[in-house]
């Protein structure tokens, strides 16, 4: 179970996703100029359907040689290669109830990078729940990204694997089966009615 960390001289950050409000939009500018003025040794790909008022807005930061954009519709043929070369997932999300992208970026091993809330608490995996940051402000996401620029290779195949173990854990078909047996269970110890 679990691929190895891809190899690259800078540490590999992935966006993914439709870019709206509640992604983060209005927060990844300012962050990542701030990122690019202490560290160089990042590459952040966005990557997915960018309208055209977050493409305004994020326009400084695409301006960065360490960003670049792949804008429109992912096939599905193209997501293994997009986030098999990823290292980290970047998730600065607003509001929101689940995601599927921090749910598909687990499954290729990518520790996430979000704000500490108890719905990102509930999709990612305890051993990394120190990757998540307080506040919705630039200053915890940079702080948060350079940690994850400066750690081992060692320590993130580490946090890799309790993503893949996580991922495995809560697949759909281990969940539909522990579903299915804990309401077997309950309907086991009901008494049934008598013939009438």
């Amino acid at each position: 179970m679990g691929r190895p960390l891809p190899s690259s001289p800078n540490r590999q950050f992935l966006f993914f996703g439709t870019m709206r409000g509640n992604k983060g939009v209005a927060l990844l500018p300012e962050a990542i100029a701030r990122l690019a003025r202490h560290r160089t040794n990042f590459d952040l790909l966005i990557a997915g359907k960018t309208m055209r008022r977050a493409m305004r807005r994020m326009q400084p930061m695409l301006d960065l040689p360490q960003v670049s954009v792949r804008d429109g519709f992912i096939p599905d043929a193209d997501v293994p290669d997009i986030f098999g070369a990823a290292q980290v997932f970047l998730a600065p999300f607003g509001d929101f109830f689940t995601s599927g992208s921090v749910m598909l970026a687990q499954t290729f091993g990518l520790p996430v990078i979000g704000p500490d809330r108890a719905e990102m608490r509930a999709i990612t995996p305890p051993e990394n729940h120190d990757l998540l940051y307080e506040g919705q402000r630039p200053k915890p996401l940079v702080q948060m990204m350079k940690r994850l620029i400066d750690m081992p290779d060692a320590e993130l195949a580490q946090r890799r694997a309790a993503c893949f173990a996580y991922a495995h854990a809560t697949a759909p078909a281990v969940i539909s089966r522990s579903l299915a047996a804990t309401l077997s269970s309950l309907f086991q110890q009901e008494p049934h009615d008598a013939p009438r």
